[in-house]
């Protein structure tokens, strides 16, 4: 009875942040190089900077719902699900910064061939969520490393949420 009147909730807490990262790739090719960034023109610039602004805001909107959720609900399954929701927004949007970068699935001599692969840059971006976790069969691109920390470091704060979250439903069941 619980699980069925938060179905609704959860299928759009999975299939959203899903759904979005396949409606991009599929309307986006990816790179067959490693992208450098280029700030010599307003477009370029635009286009160069628009990941970090994506990314920024992305993150302290998962994080703040999932703080927010904290005081407005006592209802552990809520809390859960808006978790789950930040999670996987903060999966999804980071995939679709590493397939605009591009991450290298084979280092030959003098070339490198990127992932051209979809659920690779979904795979790694899952990965890197964790901080323990570390991909060894993708590298990432030069210009990653700022987007793999802060990925990172949001994930840290989703994973705090989710432990307060346990606690207090351990303290509903007793």
């Amino acid at each position: 009875m619980i699980v069925t009147a938060h179905l609704p909730l959860l299928l759009i807490s999975v299939f959203v942040p899903l759904g979005t990262f396949f409606t991009y790739v599929a309307f986006v090719n990816p790179r067959d190089w490693c992208h450098k960034i280029n700030l010599s023109s307003v477009d370029y610039a635009i286009f160069d900077l628009s990941p970090y602004f994506f990314v920024i805001v992305s993150s302290v909107f998962a994080i703040c719902m999932a703080y927010l959720s904290f005081f407005r609900s006592n209802n552990s399954i809520d809390n859960f699900i808006v978790i789950l929701y930040g999670f996987l927004l903060n999966v999804c949007v980071y995939a679709i910064v590493y397939y605009n970068y591009g991450l290298i699935s084979e280092k030959g001599q003098g070339f490198d061939t990127i992932s051209r692969i979809p659920l690779e840059y979904l795979y790694f971006s899952f990965q890197e969520s964790f901080i323990a976790l570390e991909v060894e069969e993708l590298i990432p691109c030069d210009g990653l490393s700022y987007f793999i920390n802060a990925q990172k470091i949001s994930s840290v704060f989703i994973s705090v949420f989710f432990v307060i979250a346990l606690s207090r439903f351990k303290k509903q069941i007793e």
